[in-house]
């Protein structure tokens, strides 16, 4: 009788000793199949997410394309005096948005004019309202460049500027002929400056061009600025006839094409 009890509690000891050992396999192969997951997971995620610089550029190259030209504008003593008040307030408002995006670590435009777009009016009544759009479109544009170009760095641009920039769209300017006319501060009226002729080369390169903006950046000398227009271009169209020699896949652009001819 005793020998059958020592033989069953053996016997029981060693069924407990497999389901125990079978029980901590199935616990260990339940652990790797979770980290398979978890890896097959971020493997998955890092192959279909896109950076925002990946998604940046991509946005660049659908975007309108513009072309910049630069001209020499002489102005007067007195044209410029103005230029330099509307300058020296553009700038002041300019690095106090940029300061705003640094501290909140935004760039995002409803939360910019929303905190920022009473307290600005009211600090610089000098200013057409105008600007302060202006201003806040430029310094998200700034603060979003620098950040992308100093990733170790980031939220950290100089909220002030060396050179006195004003920034202009088609609601403080005008483009007729070769008149240009730009907002200035409250009080004074536009003013009017002859540009000097386009470029030929530039006129046959891009003859439907249109007026988007422009940046006049005043010369320390005290008596001239340089004005860049800033034209959009139509979308180009691909050739559908001809043979294609190549393809080139630049960074921005990547629709144009060599033909042999």
């Amino acid at each position: 009788m005793d020998e059958r009890v020592t033989i069953a509690g053996q016997c029981s000891a060693r069924v407990g000793e497999e389901v125990e050992g079978r029980l901590f396999q199935f616990i260990d192969l339940v652990t790797i199949l979770s980290h398979v997951h978890k890896t097959y997971v971020n493997i998955r995620g890092m192959s279909t997410t896109k950076s925002k610089t990946a998604q940046r550029r991509e946005s660049v190259v659908n975007a309108i394309p513009q072309r910049t030209l630069v001209l020499s504008l002489d102005i007067t003593p007195e044209q410029y005096g103005i230029f330099d008040g509307l300058a020296d307030s553009y700038n002041r408002m300019w690095g106090s948005l940029v300061s705003w995006c640094n501290n909140n670590h935004s760039i995002n435009r409803t939360r910019m004019q929303k905190e920022n777009y009473a307290r600005l009016r009211a600090e610089y009544p000098e200013l057409p309202s105008q600007f302060v759009c202006i201003a806040m479109r430029d310094a998200a544009g700034a603060v979003r460049s620098w950040n992308s170009n100093h990733p170790k760095r980031q939220w950290n641009l100089k909220a002030s500027r060396k050179k006195k920039t004003i920034n202009y769209d088609l609601r403080v300017m005008s483009l007729r002929g070769n008149l240009l006319s730009l907002s200035a501060t409250r009080g004074e009226k536009r003013q009017r400056i002859l540009l000097p002729d386009i470029p030929d080369w530039f006129d046959r390169r891009y003859p439907e061009r249109s007026l988007n903006a422009a940046k006049l950046v005043l010369n320390p000398d005290g008596h001239s600025a340089n004005i860049m227009l800033i034209y959009r271009l139509p979308q180009p169209t691909l050739v559908e006839q001809g043979d294609v020699l190549g393809v080139d896949l630049g960074q921005h652009s990547p629709r144009y094409r060599f033909e042999r001819r």
